[in-house]
């Protein structure tokens, strides 16, 4: 009754002497091992069996139980077929003893769980992958967020620079060179939070269809100059290669950012690869890589033979303001620009490396057939007179208030202020209040956001001409609906001839 309940049970039982001889097995565990039945097994070590290997760690296992009479439960254990592929086994051993209680061998409960291993090691991998993403994700709005903020102050700014530089009562000379000075800085601190809203996905893009084999073709004499004469620059180009719709701009900036990331990788010299190709992902390929769908794809990998990066410098290396190069030498934007571009463009952007052995950055962007088209924007001109018009504008932050009557007074327009959304629409609501023009930052602290008050404004003074703000580049703000396509649309920051000219068109004051 014992054989037959043992040869019943599906796990692996095998049972041994001090000498590590084995004394018996069950059925499972002869046939696992290859062998006609569990008699065979009677007097065989663990190298004797004819298809599986146990580790040393199992033999020092068994004689450790064996020696302090205490079992071993419900731990992992590695067992290695001929041909080299292993196995994990669950295991639990425990001392054999005769009537006297002495120990005389061991017993081992064995279960075969590379699958579930395997499942497990699948999952824990796709864990931290979407980890890796919902991290990337959140430090994303974190840095658009700052980004937005700090666009309102630039604006501020840049604005009361350009109205000190157009006062007829600005001294010349070192005085106006220093706020021109002013005014450069904070135009360059602009171009820093493009940069971090490119990260964030929140930067105004300029797509096109286009094939990447052309910016590269393109970018290949630039690149070769930012690596220097001691990297050598190969590129390999598929012939037949489909297009895709990027920013060109800000996918030679990509180029850039890779090509300098590579040679600071490579202090003494290498070699830096470029290839394209067209691939079509398949689901098992989605499921371990987050951000793509199942798909046509160009494939562009960017490789170097530079020292590499260890996994924990991996996991941060899109991060903005991550850098592991000195101070003063790097802003950390680099590959977070990357990232960014890659992502709001549909694609995604994934590193391979190892310490040693060099860095590939592989960008999957969306294969396309049609080319779309490209929207053009006119500036109006005008003269500067504003006929006594009344201009409303809408925006929390009142630094910006008090610079937009200083700008607007200054061209001859009256200027109604309206520090939230909720008292915009009170004085739109009142019919003894003049408004000839409505200016509104989109997001608003408070219930009534920009887009209520101009569909208040709508409701209540048909035709009155609503000029948008935002630290938000247009292109986003349309596509979440927030503004339609045609909407006057100032993004922040901005000069003050920026925003006379866009009040003037609206107006039609030329």
């Amino acid at each position: 009754m014992l054989r037959q309940v043992l040869d019943t049970v599906p796990l692996r039982i095998a049972w041994r002497d001090r000498e590590l001889r084995h004394l018996g097995c069950n059925l499972a565990a002869a046939l696992a091992w290859h062998l006609p039945d569990p008699s065979a097994v009677v007097g065989l070590r663990d190298e004797d069996l004819p298809l599986y290997n146990l580790n040393e760690r199992c033999r020092v296992d068994d004689r450790e139980v064996m020696t302090t009479g205490i079992p071993k439960l419900q731990y992992e254990e590695t067992a290695v077929i001929s041909d080299g592929e292993t196995r994990i086994m669950r295991t639990s051993k425990v001392p054999l003893r005769d009537r006297s209680g002495e120990v005389i061998g061991v017993l081992a409960v064995h279960e075969n769980i590379t699958e579930q291993a395997a499942i497990r090691r699948a999952l824990k991998e796709r864990e931290e992958q979407l980890r890796q993403s919902q991290k990337m994700e959140a430090i994303g709005r974190l840095a658009g967020g700052i980004a937005h903020d700090f666009n309102n102050v630039l604006t501020t700014i840049i604005g009361y620079s350009d109205l000190i530089l157009s006062s007829p009562d600005c001294p010349k000379g070192s005085f106006a060179e220093d706020i021109d000075e002013i005014k450069a800085a904070a135009e360059r601190a602009g171009g820093l939070t493009r940069r971090i809203l490119a990260f964030s996905r929140r930067q105004a893009l300029q797509p096109a269809v286009l094939s990447l084999n052309t910016v590269v073709s393109e970018t290949e004499r630039m690149l070769a100059r930012t690596l220097g004469a001691d990297i050598e620059l190969r590129v390999a180009l598929s012939p037949d290669l489909g297009q895709v719709e990027v920013d060109e701009q800000q996918f030679v900036q990509v180029l850039l950012n890779l090509a300098v990331n590579a040679r600071d990788a490579m202090p003494n010299g290498g070699v830096l690869t470029l290839e394209t190709a067209n691939v079509d992902l398949d689901q098992r390929f989605c499921e371990t890589h987050p951000d793509t769908h199942p798909g046509p794809y160009v494939v562009l990998s960017v490789s170097d033979t530079g020292t590499g990066m260890d996994a924990d410098t991996m996991a941060h290396a899109f991060e903005p303001f991550y850098t592991t190069k000195p101070p003063g030498l790097g802003t950390g934007l680099g590959l977070s620009t990357v990232y960014g571009v890659v992502a709001q463009s549909g694609g995604s952007t994934y590193v391979h490396s190892e310490p040693g052995h060099g860095t590939t950055f592989t960008i999957y962007l969306p294969r396309v057939q049609t080319e779309t088209a490209s929207r053009e924007s006119k500036a109006g001109a005008a003269k500067d007179t504003a006929k006594g018009k009344t201009i409303m504008v809408v925006d929390d932050d009142r630094t910006f208030l008090g610079l937009a009557v200083r700008i607007l007074e200054r061209r001859g327009y009256r200027v109604l202020l309206a520090p939230s959304g909720e008292q915009a629409i009170a004085m739109l609501g009142d019919p003894t209040v003049s408004v000839d023009a409505l200016i509104t930052d989109i997001a608003l602290p408070d219930s009534e956001q920009g887009g209520k008050v101009v569909a208040f404004a709508s409701a209540t003074r048909p035709g009155l001409p609503v000029l948008f703000m935002s630290a938000q580049p247009r292109d986003r703000m349309v596509q979440e609906g927030k503004v339609s396509e045609r909407a006057a649309y100032l993004e922040k920051p901005f000069t003050a001839e920026e925003l006379t000219s866009l009040v003037r068109a609206s107006l039609g004051d030329t």
